[in-house]
This record gives C-alpha cells, sequence and structure tokens, in this order.
C-alpha cells in the first residue's frame, strides 16, 4: 500500500498556478460547455464519458491542477499545468520525464 496525503492547504495548486490556486468561472465553464462550437472543454468531457468514468457533484471542480515529475531531493523535472479542465499531460512526456528523473 502506499501512502495518501491530503493538502488541505492546496500547496500543489498554489504551486501550479503561481501562488495562487487557479478557479475557473463558473458562467465561463457553462458557456463553453454548452457552447454550440466545439472546444477542447466538450471534448474532455466526451472523452472521460467514452472511457467509462463517472463523475460526482462532490469537491470543487472548477479548480485545474497538472502534474509534476520530481527528482530525489526535491528537484523537478517535469510540470504540466492543466489549462482546460480535463486536459491531461502526454504520456510520453510523462514516461520520459520519470525516466530522466530515476536516472538523475
Amino acid at each position: 500500500p502506499a501512502d495518501l496525503f491530503l493538502d488541505e492547504a492546496q500547496g500543489f495548486y498554489k504551486a501550479l498556478g503561481g501562488g495562487q490556486v487557479h478557479h475557473k468561472s463558473l458562467i465561463m465553464f457553462l458557456l463553453r460547455f454548452f457552447s454550440p462550437l466545439q472546444n477542447r472543454l466538450q471534448e474532455n468531457a466526451k472523452r472521460t464519458k467514452n472511457g467509462g468514468f463517472e463523475g460526482n457533484l462532490k469537491g470543487e471542480g472548477l479548480i485545474t491542477g497538472g502534474l509534476y515529475v520530481m527528482r530525489r531531493g526535491g528537484a523537478m523535472e517535469y510540470a504540466f499545468r492543466e489549462e482546460e479542465i480535463g486536459d491531461h499531460a502526454p504520456l510520453d512526456e510523462v514516461l520520459a520525464a520519470a525516466e530522466r528523473a530515476q536516472k538523475a
């Protein structure tokens, strides 16, 4: 079993956002989601639904996140910041960064 950490102070999100938690506006979210023009938010929602993932309305769904790959000792090897809700870091970039971090 792995350790699970709860970041109640949202330090991870603040680090990704340059010191601020990056919130999306509910109104802008709804406008993009229901827009007649295809956009990345709709594509992300479709990918999630087609992948068999189910969500819930618990938690803070309008905060964007991201991913860090860290070296031993704490140096950052790779960073990805979610620009649109549901964005994912490219898997090939994450795996390559993990390999580099392991060798460092």
